[in-house]
């Protein structure tokens, strides 16, 4: 499945939010994805990630241009302010797309290897704030290392 298909799936589940609902359900979708990440790639790769995407997202959605952070947290504090002057649909646009590339970039460096196991984080994402991060689930650690493994054997 797409990636634009399951974010498509995931937000008609969460249908009959307000708007206010909706935009923190797409942080914490970033937010999701970029813990779970982590349980799997090094900091230094989902920072790299998270960067260059949002670089690129920025061009097109100025309103993102207020988030920051490194790989241990995402600050959106500054943003929240900055997205409650903007047109709630806009914003979610923004995110939706942040998203999405983040999503993209990660199935194409690890040879949608992450792919399923971050479709399957999202799908369990709420708008309710995050409580504890969920561990990593260790099948993908040893799936991408036996990849790698491949890789180096040809």
């Amino acid at each position: 499945m797409l990636h634009s298909e399951r974010v498509d799936a995931w937000l008609k589940a969460n249908a009959g939010l307000s708007p206010e609902q909706k935009t923190r359900l797409l942080v914490n979708a970033v937010e999701a994805v970029r813990r779970r990440s982590l349980g799997i790639l090094s900091g230094v790769t989902v920072a790299a990630v998270l960067e260059r995407t949002l670089l690129e997202c920025k061009e097109k959605h100025p309103v993102l241009a207020s988030i920051t952070g490194n790989v241990n947290e995402l600050d959106f504090h500054s943003f929240g302010e900055q997205a409650r002057a903007q047109k709630a649909e806009d914003v979610q646009r923004a995110l939706e797309d942040w998203l999405l590339e983040i999503l993209d970039v990660f199935g194409k460096i690890t040879a949608d290897i992450l792919t399923k196991y971050l479709h399957q984080e999202l799908m369990t994402v709420t708008c309710e704030p995050a409580t504890k991060p969920p561990a990593p689930e260790p099948q993908a650690s040893r799936t991408l290392s036996f990849a790698k493994k491949n890789r180096e054997r040809k």
